[in-house]
C-alpha cells in the first residue's frame, strides 16, 4: 500500500478556548491518520494554552504562541510556515469536520485528480440552517473564467473548506496581509490550477458574533477590496480588456445591488455608503467614459446629499442611455452579465445563434434592453438541465434535458436566473465550456 502523504491540518486561533476542544476532537477522531496539527495562538489572553495543554500528549500536535497579535494573515501565515505537509488545510477554530472519515475522502481526491492543486467541499452552518454545496462534483479549469467564479460570494466556500498542496504556494505566495487575504489566494489559485469543488459537505462552520466571517459580512466595501487586490494579482496585466472591465461590472454590480433598495427606503446613509463604493470602483468602463462617469457621480452625490426624493434619484439613474450597466440595474432590479454589451460584435463577425434557456422571467427585459440580439434567438427553451451527451461528442455538444442539441461552435447558451440555469451552468463549466463564450448567464448572480 503507498504511503500515505502528510496532511497538516492548521489551526490558527485567537480568543476560542471555548470552541477549540470541539474543532480539535473532530481531527483526533479521523480514520487519516499521517496528519500533523500545527495550533498558533494569536497573542490570546483567554484560557486556550490551558485548553490545549491536555492534547499536547499527542505527538502530532505542535503549539505556537505569539509573543504579540500579529494580525490574522500573518498568523495563517506562520501556520503555513510551521507545517511540514505535502498537503495544507486549514481549519479555523470554530469550525469542525462533519464526520470521521472526511480527510481520507479528501486525500482520495486530492490523488485522484492531480492536476487539481486544490480541492474544496460543501459546508453546513447549522444555527443558519444553511448547507451550501454543489449538487455534483465540479471540476474547474485554471484561468480567467475560474477567476470570475471566485469573485463571487463562497463560490469556492470559506477558507476551512478548502485543501491544497503546498507546492501551490510556489505559484501564489504565502496570504497576503490584507483582511481579503483568502480573496487574493483564491484569485491567484484559480488562475494558475484546477480545482475540484465535491459535493460532499465536510466542514461545520459556527456562525456566531465573533465568527470571522460574520465580522467581515459587517464590513462595507467588499467590492472594491476585491478590485484592489484584483488589479495587483501578478496576471493582471495578462488579461484583455474585456476581461478586466468585465471583472470590474461585475463588482460594480454588487454595489448597485445594495444602493437600489436604499433608494427604494430613502436609506440616505446607505446611499452615501454605496457611492463611496462606486467612487473606490474601476472607471474604466468601455461603456462608461470617464468625463460622462464623473458627471454621473457628481449629480449622484448631489442628489444624496440634497435628500431628493427616490423617485428623482431613481428616474436620474435609470434614464442614463450612455450608462447602460446602471441605467439596466435600476431598470429591471438586476444586472445583465456584461458580456451581453458586446455580444452583437461577435455575433455579426460569425454564424453563431443564441438559444435561451429557461429565460421567462428575464426574456421581457432581455428582448427591452438589447433588441439587436432578437435576430440571433433561434430558440426560448423552459428550465431544462443537461441530459447524457455521447460522451466522445461531450466537448463540442450538449444534449438537453428535452432532447435539444447545442453545437458548441454553432449555439451560445443565454441561462436565465433559477435553479435549474444554476445547475445548467455547473455542468457546462464542468464539461470545460466557457462562460461568455460557449454560455452566458443572463444576470449576474451570487452577489454579495
Amino acid at each position: 500500500m503507498p504511503e500515505q502523504p502528510l496532511v497538516s491540518i492548521l489551526i490558527p486561533t485567537y480568543q476560542r478556548a471555548h470552541r477549540l476542544i470541539s474543532c480539535l476532537q473532530s481531527i483526533l477522531t479521523q480514520t487519516y491518520k499521517n496528519i500533523e496539527v500545527v495550533i498558533v495562538d494569536n497573542a490570546s489572553t483567554d484560557a486556550t494554552a490551558q485548553v490545549i495543554q491536555p492534547f499536547l500528549a499527542d505527538p502530532r500536535i505542535r503549539f505556537f504562541q505569539n509573543s504579540e497579535n500579529i494580525g490574522s494573515p500573518r498568523n495563517h501565515n506562520r501556520c503555513i510556515e510551521e507545517s511540514k505537509g505535502e498537503y495544507l488545510k486549514f481549519l479555523h477554530s470554530d469550525d469542525r469536520f462533519t464526520h470521521d472519515k472526511v480527510l481520507e475522502q479528501w486525500v482520495d481526491y486530492m490523488i485522484r485528480y492531480p492536476t487539481c492543486k486544490m480541492v474544496t467541499c460543501g459546508s453546513v452552518f447549522p444555527t443558519l440552517n444553511s448547507v451550501r454545496q454543489q449538487p455534483f462534483d465540479l471540476l474547474r479549469s485554471a484561468g480567467f473564467h475560474s477567476v470570475r467564479q471566485s469573485l463571487r460570494f463562497q463560490a469556492f466556500g470559506l477558507q476551512s473548506d478548502w485543501m491544497f498542496k503546498k507546492s501551490l504556494l510556489n505559484q501564489t505566495g504565502l496570504l497576503a496581509d490584507s483582511f481579503s487575504c483568502d480573496c487574493d489566494f483564491l484569485m491567484k489559485a484559480a488562475y494558475v490550477t484546477d480545482i475540484l469543488t465535491v459535493k460532499e459537505v465536510w466542514i461545520e462552520h459556527e456562525y456566531g458574533a465573533d465568527n470571522e466571517t460574520m465580522v467581515a459580512d459587517r464590513l462595507r466595501a467588499w467590492e472594491a477590496l476585491r478590485l484592489m487586490l484584483f488589479t495587483q494579482l501578478p496576471y493582471y496585466t495578462k488579461l484583455s480588456v474585456l476581461q478586466k472591465v468585465t471583472l470590474s461590472s461585475f463588482l460594480h454590480s454588487g454595489t448597485l445591488s445594495r444602493m437600489l433598495p436604499a433608494v427604494r427606503s430613502e436609506d440616505y446613509s446607505d446611499l452615501l455608503l454605496g457611492f463611496s463604493d462606486l467612487l473606490y470602483l474601476d472607471p474604466a468602463l468601455d461603456l462608461f467614459p470617464g468625463e460622462q462617469r464623473r458627471q454621473l457621480l457628481e449629480e449622484l452625490i448631489r442628489l444624496i446629499v440634497q435628500r431628493r426624493p427616490r423617485q428623482e434619484i431613481y428616474d436620474f439613474v435609470a434614464t442614463q442611455k450612455w450608462s447602460k450597466p446602471y441605467a439596466h440595474h435600476f431598470l429591471y432590479g438586476f444586472s445583465f452579465s456584461y458580456e451581453l454589451y458586446h455580444l452583437t460584435t461577435s455575433l455579426e463577425q460569425g454564424s453563431r445563434r443564441l438559444i435561451l434557456v429557461g429565460a421567462q422571467r428575464e426574456s421581457a427585459c432581455l428582448y427591452e434592453a438589447f433588441p439587436e440580439l432578437e435576430p440571433y434567438i433561434s430558440a426560448d427553451l423552459p428550465e431544462l438541465v443537461l441530459g447524457n451527451a455521447p460522451p466522445d461528442r461531450e466537448e463540442q455538444m450538449a444534449l438537453l434535458s428535452d432532447g435539444t442539441e447545442i453545437q458548441r461552435d454553432h449555439d451560445i447558451i443565454l441561462i436565465g436566473e433559477n435553479p435549474s440555469g444554476k445547475i445548467l451552468n455547473a455542468q457546462l463549466t464542468s464539461r470545460g465550456w466557457k462562460q461568455g463564450l460557449d454560455f452566458i448567464p443572463i444576470q449576474e448572480y451570487g452577489l454579495r
